[in-house]
């Protein structure tokens, strides 16, 4: 199950826990009812600015959200840990494309460089094959 199914999983399980109807969350975070039936079966992505207000309307934590239980430890702040690895995981993910980009850009440089030095010499061989066809017709 994927994270979004989780969470969309812990959404429905808390809300029929709490007794309340798709109607009553989808007031409580600010959208229609058919929004919120749709972020919660799957049909629609769980964005950011419904995700925050989340967790205030069903009373839970965003750890708790996330989870789908609260942490034994709630001085921990496993969200921030989670954002603090994904922040680190794109800095070295940008890393690796921005040393791939000055690879393929210097490879890209030395591809030019080849084309010119070829370049030049079919033009020095054109000018020879036109010195050859002189000489054959200056023999006949």
């Amino acid at each position: 199950m994927t994270d979004d199914a989780k969470i969309r999983e812990y959404l429905r399980r808390k809300r029929l826990e709490l007794g309340l109807t798709q109607a009553e969350v989808a007031e409580r975070v600010g959208y229609s009812k058919t929004a919120y039936c749709n972020l919660e079966t799957g049909s629609t992505e769980i964005l950011n600015k419904i995700f925050v207000k989340l967790p205030e309307a069903l009373g839970v934590s965003i750890e708790e959200l996330l989870l789908g239980f609260e942490p034994d430890d709630p001085g921990k702040n496993i969200v921030e840990d989670v954002r603090s690895e994904y922040g680190q995981k794109m800095r070295m993910m940008r890393d690796g494309f921005q040393g791939e980009l000055s690879r393929l850009n210097e490879e890209i440089r030395h591809l030019k460089e080849q084309i010119h030095d070829k370049e030049e010499t079919i033009s020095a061989q054109k000018v020879h094959i036109k010195d050859l066809q002189k000489q054959l017709k200056a023999k006949k």
